[in-house]
């Protein structure tokens, strides 16, 4: 074990750093094997070495919770590049570097490294393939080429006191298990004032930067739909999947083995409104204040509260929805989550406050399957992750590590 004031140093600059691939296990349709072992016991994540993708996104913002830009760009996603220290990869760490561009030109719109935190993975059916499908949430500083006369419709003002911009979302790489090819789905976004520039966040701006505005891309552009207005907002009782530890003074060997989730688990939306202040009379109910409450088999607990509590209550924030089938990603509604929550260490039964982020997507016209379980999952799929720095304390709205993740079906 580490000392965590020598891990601070070490680690936060080999996140940054971009290394070559270590030899990693082929593509195929797999389990990542964290669930090989009792609770807390260290393991090793079983995972594909993933592509450079490139793709059309959508780049949006919002306005008092209503659409004020939608716009297609074109977006280079390089290969996720694994953390390294001491010449060892930091377990399920990964650096992505994003470079967004007008379409047909080389002009930058954003550009930066994304810090990758790996979820987990499952396989998806539908009537022509399967898929193995691997998930990441996404945290980190994006760097915008647009001049500074730019409309704020694009361009956020915190661009005035800030260099780079702050993003959280997700990326999901689907492997085609029949034709042997890869695609991909992600969204980053950049919220409101009210989670990333008032006081208590880790970049606050005096007298506000955009209250009522936030910013999010989304790949692929391929049948996506921008609608922030009509959620849907599902509530329902969780039977699977799992929540899993990240063990930072263990580093790089950080994963711990995944803890399976006790039934029910509950997912329940209580609140709809604009949380984008001060939002206008009739502003879309574009954030659902979720109640989530989830037990695993190790001690270990996730819990908003009912309603979320404060000073961040948790929400889902509809984005909008994909509307092709027999492609990636199937037909589904897109949220992004974020807000805080009551956490308990189930490792050292130690509880704590946690600020989380993370998405939510809503499936159809595939069947998800668990490669755990052996069973099939409900297909409404949450994933969360708190946001820490590597001494364990909270921070809100600037790159961080990940101590705790949980994922749920419903």
């Amino acid at each position: 074990m580490r000392a965590l004031g020598k891990v601070t140093r070490l680690v936060l600059p080999a996140l940054l750093v971009a290394t070559a691939l270590a030899p990693r296990a082929a593509a195929q349709c797999m389990p990542d094997n964290l669930d090989t072992q009792p609770c807390c016991s260290p393991v090793s994540a079983t995972l594909p070495v993933f592509p450079a993708i490139s793709q059309q996104c959508v780049y949006a913002s919002f306005n008092n919770c209503a659409t004020a830009l939608n716009r297609q760009l074109c977006v280079t996603i390089g290969a996720p590049v694994p953390a390294m220290l001491g010449g060892q990869i930091v377990c399920g760490v990964y650096l992505i570097n994003f470079q967004v561009r007008t379409c047909g030109t080389s002009q930058l719109i954003w550009s930066g490294n994304i810090r990758a935190h790996y979820a987990r993975n499952w396989q998806e059916f539908d009537p022509v393939t399967t898929r193995g499908v691997w998930r990441f949430l996404l945290n980190g500083d994006l760097a915008s080429s647009m001049p500074a006369s730019t409309p704020q419709t694009a361009r956020p003002r915190c661009l005035n006191n800030y260099p780079r911009v702050y993003f959280s979302g997700y990326i999901d790489y689907a492997y085609d298990c029949n034709l042997n090819t890869w695609l991909a789905a992600f969204a980053l976004n950049h919220e409101c004032d009210f989670t990333t520039h008032v006081a208590g966040t880790a970049r606050p701006i005096a007298g506000g930067s955009h209250p009522t505005r936030s910013y999010v891309l989304v790949g692929p552009s391929a049948g996506f739909v921008v609608d922030p207005a009509n959620g849907p907002w599902i509530s329902g009782g969780a039977g699977d999947d799992s929540m899993r530890k990240n063990n930072w003074p263990n580093v790089p060997n950080i994963c711990l083995a995944e803890e399976r989730l006790l039934a029910p688990s509950i997912v329940n939306p209580v609140n709809l409104l604009c949380e984008c202040t001060p939002s206008s009379p009739g502003a879309p109910t574009q954030f659902g204040e979720t109640q989530v409450q989830a037990r695993g088999g190790c001690g270990s607990l996730f819990d908003t509260s009912n309603p979320p509590i404060g000073p961040f209550p948790f929400t889902q924030k509809a984005i909008g929805y994909w509307t092709n089938f027999l492609t990636f990603p199937s037909p589904s509604h897109l949220f992004i989550d974020h807000g805080t929550m009551l956490h308990n260490d189930g490792c050292t039964n130690t509880p704590s406050t946690q600020y989380v982020e993370g998405v939510t997507t809503l499936t159809s016209g595939v069947a998800i399957g668990s490669y755990t379980a052996g069973q099939f999952l409900g297909p409404n799929i949450v994933d969360l992750a708190t946001s820490n720095g590597v001494g364990g304390a909270v921070q809100v709205g600037k790159p961080h590590v990940t101590w705790y993740l949980i994922g749920i079906n419903y």
